[in-house]
């Protein structure tokens, strides 16, 4: 920065250069100084940029720049004269609207003149040339009301914003994302959420709040989703406490709704249709017309779509995250509609009342399993309350209400002390005590605890708060600990002295956190070592070591998954014990071809395995590392119990092996892919035919360790 300093000092101090290319070092020195927030200094290298500018036009973007950060800055008098000077200019008509709204935003509304701005924004609502930009129009109209506290006022205008859709996203997004905001802060969140969700489909992931908008849509989802569960079972709940009498009515009244909002929708695109006839015989060049070059018809269509589905990202499996985003409605509607909703999209029958009769759940034993997700939805959504949404007075009563409803949930002891945490939060930051209410206190709860859970684990996370920080503390100490391992195990490949630290490792510390970790990466060193002495015997005891001894975990399904590809696993136990002879599995008919196309490859069992993870977390790594390599990150089903997770494609293998590389060694955003245990390997085009026509996995990993890894 001080060298950029120093090379524009140089250029605007040349006096020799013409007018043009002086013009042009202020203004590369204006926005230098903006970055560096150096505001009057920014405007005065504009300023005297200015006057160089021959062309009258080519002031116009400066000056309004210009007249933006005096705004900005209070200087709103030399603003509105700048605004006005562009005005002037005979800018195109764009600039010209923007000055025209920025200038009216200029004025102090604090000495009563407001309604005067409120007509200028009126009157630009009437003028026929500012159609495309009444959106804005109505934007502006609700940062007034809002400014001066009209709430109400302020988001009927966003909403009127938003109506206006003139295919802009960024004016769409401001409109979202403040009603978003409003919503969030009315608590709101069945509402907030979809906004935010609507927000994050019109908006840049450069913008700087992007990661903000992203979490809050992540986690009202997340509350939505919960209350969709509870509410969805607690409608079916009072369905199956009705007579049958009351319950066959109730359902011909829901098959009713279906079949009203089925031909609503029918009717509607038979309109949009007969439009489409009509415009394509009486609009210019009807000959040839087609719809798409037809505005007036596309924004109807647009706007019928975006009614029905809701802004939202292209994605897939979008219904289940995403039911709030349609309607804006409530949770009671959507619990209410989600069946509808997906009766309509198939375009299929509707049901009869007596086949909607036999899907309900009725009987003794599905409400008993409809309880027990009912409990543990009100729980989690007590848990976002308090922990992502800050909202401890909807957490407390999610956890009460769940006492009162659910004596036998097995979420009780976790309620009762996520409510003396929550109280005792309370009180120790904002001094909190309820003189009357007897319950409304920590030590209420500590005491319930001690008398409902004497032995447990509660009651002494309450005699000892410090215990429960003691264990994950050293949890976190001995994972970072591990991890040191493992980037040496990835980069140095120094197998023999990672063994040795992990011998004392596990020699001296009793009961360690992270011991079935320790245990497979000790198998897979004394792995590397064996396939370098062309032995296997050392290998398969050690794997057989982390089965014995971590026989539940991630690490001992892994290495069963090993020792059955090695031939000594439980089958291959079985098959000797029958008679059988197990045998190692052929290499197959691979081929070294090192010019052609290359994927990297992961095998993910379907029953233990997350494919979406492994996909969703390969992608976000991708983008980090390989940006401009533009991967894909595809998944296919190999065999009945196998997924093949690719990411694809790489022009030769050196290329693959160098993300192979990069991928295996890296310790932040994919420990858990790196420690999951999952086969990954890189494979060319002929050899993924191969493996999908023999289904030879193990054949395959020998291959890639004799021509890939020892090369």
């Amino acid at each position: 920065m001080p060298k950029a300093n120093s090379a524009l000092l140089k250029a605007v101090g040349e006096r020799d250069a013409s007018d043009a290319l002086r013009a042009d070092a202020f203004l590369v020195q204006a926005d230098f100084q903006l970055t560096q927030n150096n505001i009057d200094e920014a405007m005065a290298s504009i300023e005297r940029a200015i006057p160089l500018i021959k062309k009258k036009k080519d002031r116009a973007r400066p000056m309004f720049v210009l007249a933006q950060l005096k705004q900005r800055y209070g200087r709103n008098q030399q603003a509105i004269d700048l605004f006005e000077d562009v005005v002037k200019l005979k800018t195109p008509y764009e600039m010209e609207f923007q000055a025209r709204m920025q200038q009216a935003l200029a004025y102090d509304r604090r000495g009563g003149r407001s309604e005067e701005i409120r007509d200028l924004f009126f009157d630009m609502l009437d003028d026929d040339k500012n159609e495309e930009y009444r959106d804005q129009v109505f934007y502006a109209l609700a940062q007034i009301e809002l400014e001066e506290l009209n709430r109400e006022e302020g988001m009927e205008y966003l909403r009127d914003a938003l109506a206006e859709d003139s295919g802009n996203r960024r004016p769409r997004m401001k409109s979202f994302l403040a009603l978003a905001d409003l919503h969030l802060e009315d608590r709101s969140y069945e509402l907030a959420q979809a906004y935010y969700d609507s927000t994050l489909a019109n908006m840049d992931e450069d913008h700087p709040r992007y990661a903000e908008v992203r979490n809050n849509a992540k986690s009202l989802t997340e509350l939505v989703e919960q209350l969709i569960v509870i509410v969805r079972n607690d409608s079916l709940r009072e369905l199956c406490d009705l007579d049958e009498d009351a319950r066959f009515a109730r359902l011909e009244d829901i098959i009713d709704g279906l079949r009203v909002a089925q031909e609503e929708a029918q009717a509607e695109a038979e309109r949009l249709a007969e439009e489409a006839v009509q415009a394509s015989f009486n609009g210019p060049g009807s000959a040839t017309a087609f719809w798409p070059y037809n505005p007036r018809l596309r924004t109807a269509g647009q706007s019928f779509f975006l009614d029905r589905w809701g802004d939202r990202v292209l994605e897939d499996d979008w219904r289940r995250s995403r039911k709030m985003a349609a309607a804006f409605g409530t949770i009671e509607d959507v619990a209410d509609d989600v069946a509808s909703v997906d009766l309509l999209s198939t375009g299929g029958e509707l049901p009869t009342p007596e086949e909607l009769m036999e899907g309900l759940p009725c009987e003794e034993e599905q409400r008993a399993d409809a309880d027990v997700e009912t409990a543990t939805a009100v729980y989690q959504s007590g848990v976002i309350y308090k922990e992502k949404l800050e909202d401890t007075d909807n957490a407390i009563e999610a956890w009460l209400d769940l006492l009162d409803r659910f004596e036998e949930s097995g979420e009780h002891p976790l309620a009762h002390y996520q409510l003396y945490r929550t109280y005792l939060f309370l009180e120790e930051t904002e001094n909190y005590a309820n003189p009357f209410c007897s319950t409304c206190n920590s030590q209420y709860w500590a005491d319930q605890i001690s008398l409902r859970y004497p032995d447990s684990e509660w009651a002494q996370l309450v005699e000892d708060p410090d215990f429960v920080d003691f264990e994950e503390q050293r949890r976190l100490d001995e994972l970072a600990a591990y991890e040191a391992h493992v980037i040496r195990y990835y980069s140095q490949k120094d197998y023999q002295q990672i063994l040795t630290e992990v011998n004392a490792t596990l020699d001296t510390v009793p009961n360690h956190t992270q011991e079935c970790r320790y245990r497979f990466l000790k198998a897979q060193c004394i792995g590397w070592l064996d396939g370098r002495a062309r032995s296997r015997d050392n290998y398969i005891e050690a794997l057989k070591d982390v089965v014995a001894s971590c026989d539940s975990t991630e690490q001992g399904v892994a290495a069963q998954e090993i020792l059955a590809g090695l031939g000594a696993g439980e089958k291959a136990k079985k098959a000797k014990d029958d008679g059988g002879v197990p045998t190692m599995p052929e290499m197959g008919n691979y081929s070294d071809k090192p010019v052609l196309e290359h994927y990297l490859g992961v095998i993910i069992p379907v029953k233990d395995g997350d494919a979406e993870g492994t996909k969703a977390a390969l992608s976000d790594f991708n983008r980090q590392f390989f940006a401009s390599k533009e991967l894909k990150v595809t998944s296919n089903l190999l065999d009945r119990e196998n997924q093949l997770v690719l990411v694809k494609q790489f022009p030769r293998k050196d290329r693959a092996m160098d993300y192979y590389r990069v991928l295996t060694s890296n310790r932040e955003s994919m420990i858990d892919f790196n420690t999951s245990g999952y086969k990954t390997f890189v494979i060319h085009t002929e050899n993924y035919v191969e493996l999908f026509k023999s289904k030879n996995v193990d054949g395959y990993r020998m291959f890639f360790d004799q021509y890939y890894l020892r090369e």
